[in-house]
This record gives structure tokens, C-alpha cells and sequence, in this order.
């Protein structure tokens, strides 16, 4: 009886079909652009610095030829994991818009197109910024509003990380003013004196004001120089270890900047309902065809921090000191089989020494994410609903959409 039994179940085990393996079908990718200059010049950085900054090859704000190369090296490597995407060179099935309002947004789709062997013009919108990538220009939050929401953030934040903070500010002060003491910064209002200060303002529009945002663009700036690939970032006083050590200042501004909920809602609502018509083959802004298989957005640091605060996505790269660092891609993966539509949300990024060296890429490093309510692979469903849950819906109405 017991062989008999052992027999129907093997026989009905082979009865039933096999689980098709999942099939990747669609990618919709945001990027942030290559390796920048600085996008304010020396002049506006000069009185914040003991020594006069590095000299840039490019006028601010621009995309260098290295942060040209460095990102063609990630796309090149993007290029061999999607190869069944725009397989025989298929290149209808690539579509890439870039931001229009800057030259390293508009040169970074270029560069990502060629190196995804696509020699296709690169499109972007015309006339006013975008605000697919320039939300805030179009719908601000409520300014009171986003006071008082990032003021609760930053009390938060800098009581949970106090040690931190006051090891990085004080870590920058050296490397821009070496030997300046809190004894020759007393009420001073000298800039150079700015990061001994500890003084942190939310203004009415929810912008920082004081230390945070002054150390983040100072501390991104110096990474910049460093994935630049310059000879003595930081005038050669800093080391890998304080290049990681300031950078939390720049993360932290970051997230209160974008990440907190309010903000990145109004920031990024476009953007995220642009991404979700990506996935789900519909219209928004613009206009895709049907049989285009990989999208990428070619955009900035911003976009990617307001998407991942809408979604509630955290994370910290192992060996990259910045979070959103230059040619860090979000890739929403459109997989089927036969339970349907799932996403996989992946993380793309260099290191801060493979910036640096601009070497070729095996492949990227990558991180797989997780939504809190369904994990790595969260059907095509729930992925909408989160991002048409955190939508400022005020941002979508009709006005939006000019």
C-alpha cells in the first residue's frame, strides 16, 4: 500500500507542468549623471578654504571626459547584463531621455546610449527644465510644511549620530583650514570658521542653512576631485579614511534634503508616475514605444534620493562613501512567469577607486533591494500602489502636466 501511495505521487508530481523560469522583460533605469566639476565656482568656494581649490578642465557643473569614461565603463557592464534586451543590436529597443537643463545630464545619456552600443540621439524635452527631474521648480511643498517637517528630521538625525557628525565636521576643518581652532573662529563670522560653528538652520522653504549644507557640497566636492582622478585631493591632505569620514556629512543633508517624505513627494511625483507608466506600458510625459525593452533616465543625485524616499529605500555602497555617488543606477527590473508581473529593484555603482581609475567593469557592484511590504521580488501591482500611495497628488493635477 505504501509503494502504491509513493507511486500516485511521483505520478501526479510528473503530471504537473513545470514552473517556468522567470523571464526578464522590461528595465526602466535611473541614473545619475558621470564625475562633475564643482557646480559653483572656485570664487563662491575660495573664502571656505585656507588654499585655493583645484583647477577643473570644464566649466562648473559639466561632465568631464574622465566622468565620461568612468561612465561609459558602467555602461558597457549594464550593456552585457541586459544583452538579451537589445539582443543582435536591437537598438529600437532602447529609449534614453536626459535631463535638459545641463550639459553632464544631456552627455551622460549620450555616453550610456553609445555604450550600450546604440549610436541613437539621445532625446530630452525642450525649452523650460524638465520637471520630470525638476519637480520642485513645479509643484513646491507647502514651505511652513516642509519647516517643520525637516526640522523634526534634523534634531532626529543629529541626535542619533552626534559622534559622527562632530568627527566629520571637524575631520573637514582640517583638511580645508589646517590648524584653525575654535579659539580663532570665536564670534566669527568668517567662512572658513563655518564648520566649527555647529549652527544648522531649516529655513521656511525646508532648505538647510549653516554646517550641513555648507559641509555637503564642500565634502562632495572633494570626493568629486577624488573620482576626478586629480593627484592630490584636498590639497593632499586627505586620505582615503577622511575622505570616508566627511562623507556622512554629505549623505546626511542629502536625506534630510530629499529623503524626508514631504519633500521627495513633491520633488519626485512626476518622476515616479513616469516610472510607473514605464512599467506598466502606459502614457505620461513622454512618449515611449511599446516594443522598447530598456529605459534609462539619465538624471541626478536628487531624482535618485526622491524615488528612494518615496519608496522608503535605504542604503549604504560598500566602498563608495556616497550614497548616490556618480553613475549610480536604480533599475527597476520587469520580470514575468506565470504568476504574472514582478519587479526587481536593483542598485548599480562603481567604487570610489573604480571611479577614480576609470578601469573597465567585469560588472558593476550591486545591492538588490527590498520594499518593506513584500521584499525582493514584489509583484508589478504593489510596486504601483506604493509609488501611487507616497504621489503628491496636488502635483499631478492638470497644471503639472504643462
Amino acid at each position: 500500500m505504501k509503494a502504491l501511495l509513493v507511486t500516485l505521487l511521483m505520478l501526479e508530481a510528473l503530471a504537473l507542468p513545470a514552473l517556468a523560469a522567470p523571464v526578464l522583460d522590461k528595465v526602466v533605469i535611473l541614473q545619475r549623471h558621470g564625475v562633475r566639476s564643482p557646480t559653483k565656482a572656485p570664487a563662491a568656494l575660495a573664502p571656505f578654504a585656507r588654499d585655493a581649490w583645484s583647477a577643473w578642465p570644464v566649466a562648473p557643473g559639466e561632465l568631464t571626459d574622465h566622468g565620461a569614461l568612468a561612465l561609459s565603463r558602467m555602461g558597457e557592464a549594464l550593456g552585457r547584463r541586459y544583452a538579451k534586451l537589445l539582443a543582435n543590436g536591437n537598438c529600437a529597443n532602447l529609449f534614453v531621455w536626459a535631463d535638459n537643463a545641463d550639459q553632464r545630464t544631456r552627455r551622460s545619456g549620450q555616453v550610456m546610449a553609445q555604450a550600450l552600443g546604440c549610436q541613437a540621439a539621445v532625446q530630452w524635452a525642450q525649452g523650460d527644465n524638465d520637471p520630470l527631474f525638476h519637480g520642485d521648480e513645479l509643484c513646491p511643498a507647502a514651505p511652513k510644511a516642509a519647516q517643520a517637517a525637516v526640522a523634526v528630521r534634523l534634531y532626529d538625525m543629529l541626535a542619533a549620530n552626534r559622534t559622527r557628525y562632530d568627527t566629520a565636521r571637524s575631520t573637514l576643518a582640517k583638511i580645508l583650514t589646517p590648524g584653525l581652532s575654535q579659539t580663532d573662529c570665536a564670534n566669527s563670522n568668517d567662512k572658513k570658521c563655518a564648520l566649527l560653528s555647529d549652527r544648522n538652520q531649516v529655513r521656511d522653504d525646508g532648505k538647510l542653512s549653516g554646517v550641513l549644507a555648507d559641509a555637503s557640497t564642500l565634502s562632495e566636492n572633494l570626493f568629486l576631485e577624488y573620482a576626478q582622478g586629480m593627484e592630490s585631493p584636498g590639497w593632499g591632505r586627505m586620505s582615503n579614511a577622511d575622505l570616508a569620514t566627511i562623507m556622512p556629512l554629505h549623505d546626511m543633508a542629502s536625506d534630510l534634503g530629499r529623503h524626508t517624505p514631504l519633500l521627495a513627494a513633491h520633488n519626485g511625483t512626476l518622476l515616479a508616475h513616469q516610472i510607473e507608466a514605464l512599467l506598466t506600458d502606459t502614457d505620461f510625459r513622454i512618449a515611449v514605444p511599446r516594443n522598447v525593452r530598456l529605459v534609462l533616465l539619465a538624471g541626478h543625485d536628487t531624482n535618485l534620493s526622491n524615488i528612494a524616499g518615496m519608496l522608503g529605500l535605504n542604503w549604504t555602497l560598500p566602498e563608495e562613501p556616497d550614497a548616490t555617488a556618480p553613475d549610480t543606477a536604480l533599475a527597476f527590473e520587469r520580470w514575468h512567469d506565470r504568476r504574472g508581473d514582478f519587479i526587481r529593484i536593483r542598485l548599480f555603482y562603481q567604487t570610489a577607486d573604480q571611479l577614480r581609475s576609470a578601469s573597465r567593469l567585469s560588472t558593476p557592484r550591486r545591492l538588490d533591494l527590498s520594499l518593506t511590504d513584500c521584499g525582493k521580488d514584489c509583484a508589478l501591482s504593489q510596486v504601483t500602489a506604493r509609488l501611487q500611495a507616497a504621489m503628491a497628488k496636488e502635483c499631478l493635477a492638470p497644471a503639472a502636466d504643462h
